[in-house]
């Protein structure tokens, strides 16, 4: 095998590969945001919403890698229609999250007003 070369995985080894990759790209960006955020002296509360709430986000965000197939496709080549289909999946998610946030403060808003 040489380094020019990937590896022949396995299709559930290449789905726990980059499982685990995706998983560290989001807390990664996860984390530098915060940390640009708040100059990396994040409060002890929003570090706690981190692994309280930025857990369930970064879960529903894998499982919609899955269902577009991003694990499966050939990461050497990224056509139109897998940016389409990443849009759209990652898209519905942040907008479901979004939706509920609102909600959410709009409720909360209304039991403490």
């Amino acid at each position: 095998m040489s380094i020019l070369q990937p590896p022949n995985l396995s299709r559930s080894q290449r789905f726990a590969v980059l499982l685990v990759l995706y998983l560290a790209v989001l807390a990664a960006a996860t984390w530098v945001a915060y940390g640009l955020r708040f100059d990396f002296d994040v409060p002890t509360e929003h570090q706690r919403h981190i692994k309280e709430i930025w857990v369930w986000v970064w879960a529903s965000k894998l499982l919609a890698l899955a269902v577009a197939g991003q694990f499966y496709s050939l990461l050497s080549f990224f056509s139109l229609p897998d940016l389409k289909r990443l849009g759209l999946a990652l898209g519905v998610v942040t907008s479901g999250f979004s939706a509920n946030g609102t909600r959410w403060m709009r409720c909360t808003k209304c039991r403490v007003g």
